[in-house]
C-alpha cells in the first residue's frame, strides 16, 4: 500500500462493494478489501482478505490490512476521518468515524432535538454556567435568560458560535 489514505470495504468482490472499491481507487485510497469469496487483486494498492466480518478475526485481518494509515491527526486536516467500515450479521452497514470539528451547516440551526431528559439536563447545565460567566461580565441580572438560554442552546447543538 502506498498512500496515507486508506478504508477497508466490505462485501467487495461484487455488486456494491466492487463498485464502492474502484470509486475509493479512483480517489487515490488503498483499500482493504474484504468478502466471504474474493480472488488476490493485481493492484498492488489493494489488500484483499477472504472471510466474514462477522467473524473478529476475519475483522482483525482486515485492520491488520490497514497499517498503512499513519498515526495521529488526519494529515490534510479534515473534520472526520473514516477508519472502519463493516456490516454485522443482520446486514446493516457501519463506519466508524472520528470527528475532530463540527462545522457550521452540519446540522439545521432551526432544529434543536436531545436523544433523553439527561441529555437535555447536562446541556441545560452548561448553559447555567455559561449564562452565570454572562451576567458576571454585563455586571447585571438578565431578565431575558429564557431567551439567552435558547439561543445557546440551539447554538451549541448546531456547532455555531456561542453567545457571550
Amino acid at each position: 500500500m502506498s498512500s496515507q489514505k486508506v478504508t477497508i470495504v466490505t462485501g467487495a468482490s461484487q455488486g456494491i462493494g466492487a463498485a464502492v472499491v474502484d470509486a475509493y481507487r479512483k480517489l487515490g485510497y488503498d483499500i482493504v478489501a474484504v468478502s466471504r469469496t474474493i480472488a488476490p487483486s493485481a493492484d498492488p494498492d489493494v489488500v484483499t482478505v477472504q472471510g466474514d466480518v462477522a467473524d473478529r478475526a476475519t475483522a482483525e485481518r482486515a485492520v491488520a490490512g490497514t497499517d498503512a494509515r499513519v498515526p495521529g491527526p488526519d494529515p490534510q486536516r479534515r473534520s472526520y476521518g473514516s477508519f472502519l467500515s463493516f456490516s454485522d450479521p443482520d446486514g446493516n452497514g457501519w463506519v466508524l468515524q472520528e470527528v475532530t470539528t463540527r462545522l457550521p451547516g452540519r446540522l439545521d440551526p432551526s432544529v434543536t432535538t436531545f436523544a433523553s431528559a439527561s441529555g437535555l439536563a447536562a446541556a441545560l447545565r452548561r448553559a447555567a454556567v455559561a449564562h452565570g460567566e454572562h451576567e458576571a461580565r454585563t455586571g447585571a441580572e438578565d431578565p431575558g435568560w429564557p431567551d439567552w438560554y435558547a439561543d445557546y442552546l440551539v447554538r451549541e447543538q448546531a456547532g455555531s458560535e456561542l453567545p457571550a
